[in-house]
């Protein structure tokens, strides 16, 4: 039964990658909440308005969030001045969304403070291990983006 679909090597890929984000989520938060006031999804949010998402239900779709999470991770991040909803110009039902300066100056000290934190985290990793570890989750990743 091993390696058919449904078999425990999947569920044990889904139970490991589970808890590896839940560890990641955890350590980032523990860090950017102090730092930055924000949360990782927070962050994941600003990061998709800064790569080009400008409507809210742009990035619930692209992060499959619920656009009711997503209102209230913009209403933080409008809060902090990290970036702007206004009125489309050519849709006034829709928002439209722009990281604020104060917004890019974030993401490039968040992303200093993730590689600090994965540093410290990770440095008893062997580096083998780690690259393995890439390299079978970039090829995984690419096999499921095909679908």
């Amino acid at each position: 039964m091993k390696g058919t679909p449904g078999s425990a090597d999947y569920l044990d890929l889904a139970r490991l990658v589970l808890r590896l984000s839940r560890h990641l989520t955890r350590t980032f938060d523990e860090v950017l909440v102090p730092a930055f006031g924000i949360t990782t999804k927070d962050h994941l949010v600003l990061r998709m308005v800064q790569s080009g998402e400008v409507h809210p239900g742009g990035v619930a779709a692209r992060l499959n969030m619920p656009p009711a999470s997503v209102s209230r991770v913009l209403e933080r991040l409008e809060s902090k001045g990290y970036l702007t909803r206004s009125v489309d110009a050519h849709d006034h039902r829709r928002f439209r969304l722009a990281s604020t300066r104060a917004g890019d100056r974030a993401v490039e000290g968040i992303r200093e403070l993730m590689r600090e934190t994965l540093g410290r985290s990770y440095a008893h990793v062997p580096p083998e291990t780690l690259r393995s570890a890439i390299d079978g989750l970039t090829t995984l990743n690419a096999v499921l983006e095909q679908r």
